[in-house]
C-alpha cells in the first residue's frame, strides 16, 4: 500500500486543491478542461491541480506541463500505480470507462492532511466561470457536496428500465438523491474520519459495479451529501428528463448559464456534432497543443467545416490544388482529404422510356452561400448542364446558420442502347473553380444504398449501380444495358452479399425479394395504398379511398389503418385494410404503384423500417402522392421540400397556396404541384344545427414523444397546468358563455385534436362539458356546426368551404409560432383571415355570444374573401387528383 498523505500543497497556506484523473487517451480533453480553468480564474486565488494517473507517458505529461500557467496555477501528475497494482477494478461493461475512474475515491488519503477540501471534476468538462467559490461552501459535516444525477435518475422512472431495481439491489435507499460522480467536493477531514483507505479499496473491488465509482460513492455517502445545483456539472437532456419528478425536472431545467458543462457519455464535442456548449469546448481547445489532434477526430465533415468556419470568423484562406478548392483556418483544412470539399447526395434515380432521371444535391462545406454555383452532369467525358437547379443550403435548426453550401438539381439524360456503359458523375463550378464531386451518397428515397456494394436498380433494360472511377479517382454511377439475364446476375450478387454480410433485420429479404420479383410477372391490377393516420381516418385519404373503391375498378386500393382505430369498421366496409407494418402491408407496398396519403409519416412511405436498405430499388419505384391535411398558409418548406419528401404529386387547394409551393423554397415544379382541391371537400354538406364547436389544433411543445404504433403523442407531465389547458378549461367552464348558449338555444362542444386523443382527462373539464366523441367524423362536425372557434388550424378550410363563420382564438400566438411549426406566417390573419381574431378569454366569449345572438351568420367581408380564395367550389376534387395521377403513368 502506498504511503498515505504524501501530496503536499503547492502553495503555502493553501488547503484546497483540484483533483482530476486521466490516462493517455484522455489527456487532450483534460488539457482543454485545465485551459478553461485558466481562462476563468481569478488572480486573487491559488489553483492547485493534481492529476491522478497510473499510465500516462512522460511525453503526454510534458505536453500538458508545457502549457502557459499563470503564477497562481500549479499542475502536477501523481502516479498512483502503487495503490492500484493488482486491484480488480471492474469497467468491462463500458468501453469508454477505464480504471482511472476509481482514483478520485483514493484522493483523501493521497493528500496531505493539511488539505481540507478537494474538488474533483472529470476531464470531459469545461468551466465557463471561476470555480473557486466552491471552496467557500459551508458543507457542515456532510462528507461530500455533489450534483444530483438527474440524467440517470430519470431512468428510474421509465417503465421497464432496470435502473431502479439495480439501485435498490445495491442498497440505494432513495434514488431521487443519487449523485453524479463527475463533480464532487470532498470534505476531507470528515471523509477520513468516516472511512479508511482499505475500506474504500475493498468496497471498490467487492462486486462488478454497473456505474463503477459512482455506485460506490453513492453508497458510502447517502444521507451525508450537500447537493450542489446542476450548474456545477450540467449535462444536456438526452430526451428522458421529462420522466423526472416535477421538482427535479424544475431544478435541472432552471439552469441557463452553467458554471461547468459536462460532455457526458457519447456527447463529446470531438465525437458528436453540435453537443450542448460545444463552442465553449473548442474555444478553449484552440489554445492547447491538442487542437488539431481533436479536430481530426471529428467524424462529420459538415460539422468540422462549420465549426472551423465559425472559429475563423471570416478569416478563411483558400488554395486551389488543380482538382479541388481547399479552405483552411489557422493551417487546418476545413475538410479532411477523405471527404474532399463536400458530397453529392442522390435523392432519386429513375429510368423511364430510356431516359435517366436524376434528382440530387451537390454540397460544398465552408463556402459562402452568396457564391454562384453551377452544376453539370458528367457523362463519361462530357459535361451536360442540369435541367433545373435550386438553392439547397443546409442550415442548423437552432440558429439558422448555414452549415453547407448546396444546390438541388434535376437532370434527364437520353440513354443509347449501343453504348457499352455510362459513368455518371457530378461536376460543379463554384467561384470560378471547376471540381468533380468525389463523395457519392444516397438518401432514403434513392434506389441504391452505400451499405451494400452490390446494390443496384434495374428498369426498362438498363441497370444502375455505383462504383469507383479509377482514372478520375472518384465515386460514380455506372449505367449499363441489362437484359433479363444480366438483371438476374445483379440480383444474385446482391442476394449473396445480403446472405454473407446483411444485418439480421434485413435477412428476410432473401425470401421476400424473390417473392416480389415472382409476383410482378403476373398482370395484377395496379395497387394504390392510401392512408391518413395509423389510428385515425376521416381525412383526405379516406375520401379518396372511397372514391377509388366506388369508381375505379381497374385499381386495387388498400387503406392503412390500425385495427384498434375507431374508424376501422367503417373503412372495412368500403374496401381492403392493411394493418400498419404487417407482412401484408410490406408486401403490398413493395408491389404498389403509389402510396397516397394526407400525412408524410414514414409508416406510409416505408413500412420496411430498419430493413429498408435491402429493398431500396423496389421502394424507389413506389411514387408518393401527398394529399395534404389542410391548406398551407405558413412556410413549412423545411419539412415538405423536395429533398425531404420527394412527392410525385403535391395537392393544393388555392391559387395562392399553389404559387407559394411552386415559387417558394419547396423546389417542386409545376408538374408536381397540383391545383385540384382536397378530396374531403367533396363530401361536405351544410346540415347546420345550433352547435358551436371549439376546435383547437395541437401544440408540439406540449408533448414528449409520439407513439409509433398509434401516432398519438404523450403529453408533458404538467399539461393540465399549461396555458393551453387552462385557457380551454376556463372557456368551457365559463358561466356567462353557458348562460348565453342556453338562452340562444346553442350547444357548445369541444373537439380534442387527434394528436391528443385518449388524453381527455388531462384537460380537467367538468362533467357537464360536452366533448365530441372520437367516433364523430370531422365531416359531421363541419356539417352540423353553425360556428367554429379554432386557432391556427388549417382544417378550418373545410368549414369555410361551406360558407359558415369561424373565429381565430390566438391567446398563445407568441408561443405557437416560436415553438410549434414555424414563425414564417404567410397568412395575414387581420387582412386576409376568414373570421375575427381574439387574443384573450373575455374577447373570445364576447365574440361567440355575439355570433349566437345574431344566428351565426357569415359576415359580408368574410364571404367575399372566401369566394375569392378557393380555386374550385364543386365536388370534383377526387376526380381531378385521379386524372393527375393517371398523367404520371
Amino acid at each position: 500500500m502506498i504511503k498515505q498523505h504524501t501530496i503536499k500543497p503547492a502553495f503555502s497556506g493553501c488547503n484546497n486543491c483540484i483533483i482530476m484523473s486521466t490516462d493517455d487517451g484522455f489527456v487532450p480533453a483534460t488539457a482543454v478542461a485545465i485551459q478553461s480553468l485558466i481562462d476563468n480564474a481569478s488572480s486573487k486565488n491559488y489553483y492547485d491541480i493534481i492529476i491522478l494517473h497510473s499510465r500516462v507517458t512522460p511525453f503526454m505529461q510534458e505536453t500538458v506541463l508545457k502549457m502557459e500557467f499563470p503564477s497562481n496555477f500549479s499542475v502536477r501528475f501523481v502516479n498512483v500505480s502503487q495503490i492500484v497494482d493488482g486491484m480488480n477494478l471492474y469497467t468491462a461493461n463500458r468501453k469508454s470507462i477505464t480504471m482511472e475512474t476509481y482514483y478520485r475515491l483514493f484522493a483523501p488519503w493521497l493528500l496531505d492532511e493539511v488539505y481540507e477540501r478537494a474538488f474533483y471534476f472529470d476531464g470531459d468538462m469545461v468551466a465557463t466561470k471561476d470555480i473557486y467559490s466552491i471552496f467557500n461552501l459551508d458543507m457542515g459535516d456532510n462528507l461530500i457536496a455533489a450534483v444530483k444525477d438527474y440524467w440517470g435518475i430519470c431512468n428510474c422512472f421509465m417503465e421497464g428500465d432496470p435502473r431502479r431495481e439495480y439501485q435498490a439491489s445495491i442498497g440505494i435507499k432513495n434514488v431521487e438523491e443519487c449523485i453524479i460522480a463527475a463533480t464532487v467536493l470532498f470534505n476531507l477531514p470528515e471523509f477520513r474520519k468516516k472511512f479508511t483507505l482499505s475500506e474504500i479499496v475493498d468496497m471498490c473491488m467487492c462486486q462488478e459495479w454497473k456505474q463503477h465509482d459512482q455506485d460506490v460513492i453513492n453508497l458510502l455517502c447517502q444521507g451525508s451529501v450537500y447537493f450542489l445545483s446542476a450548474d456545477w456539472g450540467f449535462v444536456s437532456d438526452y430526451g428522458n428528463n421529462h420522466y423526472l419528478p416535477k421538482y427535479l425536472y424544475d431544478e435541472v431545467t432552471s439552469v441557463t448559464d452553467p458554471i461547468l458543462i459536462h460532455y457526458a457519455g457519447s456527447r463529446k464535442p470531438w465525437l458528436k456534432s453540435y453537443t450542448y456548449g460545444y463552442m465553449e469546448f473548442w474555444r478553449y481547445a484552440e489554445k492547447t497543443s491538442y487542437f488539431k489532434f481533436l479536430i481530426d477526430k471529428i467524424v462529420s465533415p459538415e460539422f468540422r467545416a462549420n465549426l472551423l468556419s465559425q472559429m475563423a470568423e471570416g478569416n478563411i484562406k483558400y488554395r486551389y490544388t488543380g482538382e479541388e478548392v481547399i479552405a483552411s483556418y489557422n493551417g487546418i483544412d476545413l475538410v479532411q482529404e477523405k471527404s474532399y470539399s463536400g458530397p453529392v447526395t442522390y435523392h432519386d434515380i429513375k429510368i423511364k422510356d430510356g431516359v435517366l432521371h436524376i434528382v440530387g444535391s451537390a454540397y460544398y462545406y465552408a463556402y459562402s452561400p452568396d457564391l454562384e454555383m453551377k452544376v453539370f452532369l458528367k457523362v463519361n467525358d462530357s459535361l451536360i448542364p442540369v435541367d433545373r437547379q435550386y438553392t439547397d443550403n443546409l442550415a442548423r435548426p437552432d440558429d439558422g446558420r448555414i452549415t453547407c453550401r448546396g444546390e438541388l438539381f434535376e437532370v434527364a439524360y437520353k440513354l443509347e442502347k449501343d453504348a457499352a456503359e455510362y459513368r455518371i458523375g457530378i461536376v460543379c463550378n463554384i467561384d470560378g473553380f471547376t471540381t468533380e464531386k468525389k463523395d457519392l451518397r444516397f438518401n432514403q428515397f434513392a434506389p441504391l444504398t452505400q451499405r451494400y456494394k452490390n446494390s443496384y436498380y434495374a428498369k426498362d433494360g438498363w441497370a444502375v449501380s455505383f462504383g469507383f472511377n479509377e482514372e478520375e479517382k472518384v465515386d460514380c454511377l455506372i449505367v449499363k444495358v441489362a437484359g433479363k439475364k444480366a438483371v438476374k446476375k445483379y440480383e444474385k450478387k446482391f442476394i449473396k452479399e445480403l446472405r454473407e454480410t446483411g444485418r439480421q433485420a434485413e435477412r428476410h429479404a432473401l425470401f421476400i425479394r424473390p417473392l416480389i420479383h415472382f409476383l410482378k410477372k403476373f398482370p395484377l391490377r395496379p395497387i394504390w395504398i392510401i392512408s391518413d393516420r395509423m389510428m385515425k381516418a376521416d381525412d383526405n385519404g379516406e375520401v379518396f379511398f372511397k372514391y377509388i373503391c366506388e369508381n375505379k375498378k381497374n385499381i386495387k386500393p388498400y387503406f392503412v389503418l390500425s385495427k384498434k382505430s375507431t374508424d376501422y369498421k367503417r373503412l372495412k366496409k368500403i374496401g381492403g385494410i392493411l394493418k400498419p407494418y404487417s407482412i401484408k402491408h410490406r408486401i403490398c407496398h413493395l408491389l404498389a404503384e403509389y402510396t397516397i396519403s394526407s400525412q408524410t409519416d414514414m409508416v406510409f412511405r416505408n413500412p420496411l423500417r430498419k430493413s429498408r436498405r435491402a429493398y431500396m430499388d423496389m421502394l424507389s419505384e413506389v411514387e408518393f402522392i401527398f394529399l395534404q391535411h389542410g391548406v398551407i398558409h405558413n412556410d413549412i418548406s423545411g419539412w415538405l421540400c423536395k429533398r425531404r419528401q420527394m412527392c410525385a404529386g403535391f395537392v393544393t387547394t388555392t391559387q395562392k397556396e399553389w404559387e407559394s409551393i411552386v415559387n417558394g423554397n419547396y423546389n417542386y415544379s409545376e408538374k408536381e404541384v397540383w391545383l385540384t382541391g382536397m378530396p374531403r371537400f367533396d363530401r361536405l354538406e351544410d346540415r347546420h344545427e345550433k352547435i358551436v364547436t371549439i376546435l383547437p389544433t395541437w401544440r408540439r411543445f406540449l408533448t414528449k414523444r409520439q407513439n409509433p404504433d398509434t401516432g398519438i403523442w404523450e403529453l408533458v407531465d404538467d399539461f393540465k397546468d399549461t396555458k393551453y389547458a387552462n385557457f380551454y378549461r376556463e372557456l368551457m367552464h365559463n358561466r356567462r358563455l353557458k348562460d348565453a348558449a342556453e338562452k340562444c338555444g346553442y350547444t357548445v362542444q369541444f373537439k380534442i385534436h387527434p394528436s391528443f386523443l385518449s388524453h381527455e382527462e388531462q384537460f380537467g373539464f367538468d362533467d357537464d362539458v360536452k366533448i365530441v366523441d372520437d367516433n364523430t367524423t370531422y365531416c359531421e362536425i363541419y356539417s352540423k356546426s353553425s360556428l367554429i372557434v379554432t386557432d391556427y388550424s388549417s382544417a378550418i378550410y373545410d368549414f369555410i368551404y361551406l360558407r359558415k363563420p369561424m373565429i381565430y382564438c390566438q391567446f398563445d400566438r407568441e408561443d405557437f409560432f416560436s415553438n410549434h411549426m414555424t414563425d414564417n406566417v404567410e397568412l395575414d390573419y387581420e387582412d386576409e383571415g376568414y373570421g375575427e381574431i381574439v387574443l384573450d378569454l373575455e374577447s373570445t366569449i364576447d365574440t361567440i355570444i355575439d355570433y349566437m345572438e345574431k344566428g351565426c351568420k357569415l359576415k359580408d367581408k368574410y364571404q367575399k374573401r372566401i369566394d375569392s380564395f378557393f380555386a374550385f367550389n364543386d365536388r370534383n376534387n377526387c376526380q381531378r387528383i385521379y386524372e393527375k395521377i393517371m398523367e404520371l403513368k
